[in-house]
């Protein structure tokens, strides 16, 4: 079977053969692709970029919160103190709480997905370190586990998820959908005059024929 009979094959039977239908393939097509390739190299890199820099700096604060508590290890108040005004002037929630082993949690399909590039950014400082859920700030509760203390960080998933991306592109999605639905009911409008002239031509020749067939005989 040659090449051009298997296309063939595939335009008879893949490709729409009405009007109307190629009309809308032919719009439809293009902005498909465009979508799609907006959708996979902007907005995914986009997204990535931003949650790594959020979890880059969920890192630092962390790393200075142990680096103070290591300097400041016989000044323990001065070290309470600079942590009250660390939580008041982030937002986060440190506490610094007695050794305890290591025990692995199991997280949920949802977590491992919003805590992606913050437990790649939390794996590179080489610290043993656990998350859970925390329902009522709707964030996740951190636990470093250190040879002197453990440090424990709850954080609300805002200060390292960023879910504006995935709004922008629904609001994109919805408004190309609209868009054309709107374009497809006004090419349906146009399509339909040309299908009847079509239809009135095909008449009007088979009418000539069955004429001039009249008139022979």
């Amino acid at each position: 079977m040659s090449l051009k009979s298997v296309l063939n094959k595939i335009r008879l039977t893949c490709l729409p053969r009405s009007l109307w239908w190629r009309s809308m393939t032919i719009m439809v097509v293009p902005v498909v692709l465009i979508e799609i390739v907006i959708s996979v190299v902007f907005f995914d890199t986009h997204w990535q970029n931003v949650s790594r820099r959020l979890a880059l700096g969920i890192t630092d604060d962390v790393s200075a919160v142990i680096e103070m508590k290591k300097d400041l290890k016989n000044s323990p108040e001065t070290f309470e103190t600079f942590l009250e005004t660390l939580n008041r002037s982030t937002g986060l929630d440190f506490a610094v709480l007695p050794p305890a082993p290591y025990k692995h949690i199991p997280l949920t399909k949802q977590t491992v997905w919003r805590t992606s590039e913050l437990r790649t950014a939390l794996k590179d400082m080489k610290i043993p370190f656990t998350i859970s859920d925390v329902e009522e700030i709707h964030g996740i509760r951190l636990m470093f586990h250190l040879k002197d203390f453990t440090l424990q960080l709850t954080i609300p998933y805002k200060r390292f998820f960023s879910s504006t991306v995935y709004v922008f592109a629904l609001w994109t999605l919805a408004t190309t959908l609209l868009v054309m639905i709107i374009a497809a009911l006004f090419m349906k409008n146009q399509i339909r005059p040309i299908v009847r002239l079509a239809k009135a031509a095909e008449c009007f020749g088979i009418c000539l024929l069955y004429t001039s067939d009249a008139a022979d005989e």
